[in-house]
């Protein structure tokens, strides 16, 4: 009688297995505060226009498919103004040519969500997490008119915060296990001051480079399209 109840048991775990989703998605982010502004030079200003993001998740909800939590991870590419940025440092009539490369980000964290029907084959979830932001800035060589090279170097920094992110999901496909979402986030972050030095130099000969330091958090507001799917 027990061992019968014990493989009833079993059977009933077995048969109300965890919903593990995998979540992808695309990002189009909005840069706001200082992290956007063109007016003031670098670094009171971040002189970024926009941005595109990649984004992963593996979610893990309880049996009632509501209550979750989920690892993340980010990519996203900035899209500098590099005409405001350069202006910072030098006259954008001195400028020969140049090398450029877009900043770029790296996102980490964890989070919980919750997510409820709001009619047959359409769901609202709110998700919370705490997150850890990386800026990765690339190195620029500016060729003056002059024959010079300006060398800027801006040392990477990261962040820790926050974030909360409504989400519409909708399953299309009406099979219950793909679901296509549209949300939206405003995350907060925090950092500490790092530095950027700009050099002057002529062939091997270095002729003047400072070091300063800058604080200067990322802030955007973001809106991802995303698939949630069971493999």
């Amino acid at each position: 009688m027990a061992s019968r109840a014990f493989l009833a048991g079993l059977s009933l775990i077995f048969a109300q297995k965890l919903y593990r989703p995998f979540v992808i998605g695309g990002s189009g982010l909005y840069p706001m505060g200082a992290w956007q502004e063109k007016r003031h030079p670098f670094p009171a200003g971040g002189h970024i226009r926009y941005a595109v993001g990649l984004y992963g998740a593996k979610e893990y909800y309880n049996r009632q498919g509501r209550l979750g939590w989920f690892p993340f991870f980010q990519l996203i590419q900035w899209s500098l103004n590099q005409q405001s940025f350069f202006s910072s440092f030098v006259s954008q009539e001195t400028i020969s040519s140049l090398r450029s490369r877009s900043p770029l980000s790296n996102i980490g964290g964890l989070g919980v969500v919750y997510r409820f029907p709001l009619k047959t084959g359409l769901w609202c979830a709110f998700s919370g997490d705490l997150r850890i932001a990386y800026v990765s800035y690339p190195s620029w060589e500016l060729l003056l008119k002059s024959g010079e090279v300006l060398r800027i170097l801006i040392e990477s920094n990261s962040y820790i915060g926050c974030a909360v992110s409504p989400t519409l999901w909708v399953d299309l496909l009406q099979n219950k296990k793909t679901l296509f979402g549209i949300s939206m986030s405003y995350p907060l972050l925090w950092g500490k001051p790092s530095f950027f030095t700009y050099s002057l130099l002529r062939d091997t000969l270095q002729l003047q480079s400072e070091r300063r330091s800058y604080s200067l958090s990322p802030s955007w507001i973001e809106l991802r399209l995303q698939i949630s799917f069971l493999p």
